[in-house]
């Protein structure tokens, strides 16, 4: 946050995100564009952000998890 670089990512990483209602029924409607870019096709996984959340593909979070495992030694 505190560099042009760092406010460059947070605009480009923010810009792509949206906002929406709740249905009748208290579902979140994800757009059709978005479900295929995250390859959402059945359960997902809800992750906690501090200021969002994220909805992920069950493996491809896996696969975040363990790169963020790595990252970390």
């Amino acid at each position: 946050m505190t560099t042009e670089e760092g406010r460059r990512l947070r605009r480009q990483r923010f810009a792509r995100a949206w906002d929406t209602e709740l249905d009748r029924q208290g579902r979140v409607l994800i757009p059709a564009k978005l479900r295929e870019k995250a390859a959402l096709d059945g359960a997902v996984v809800v992750s906690g952000r501090g200021e969002c959340l994220e909805i992920w593909n069950p493996q491809r979070w896996e696969a975040e998890q363990t790169r963020m495992d790595e990252e970390r030694r």
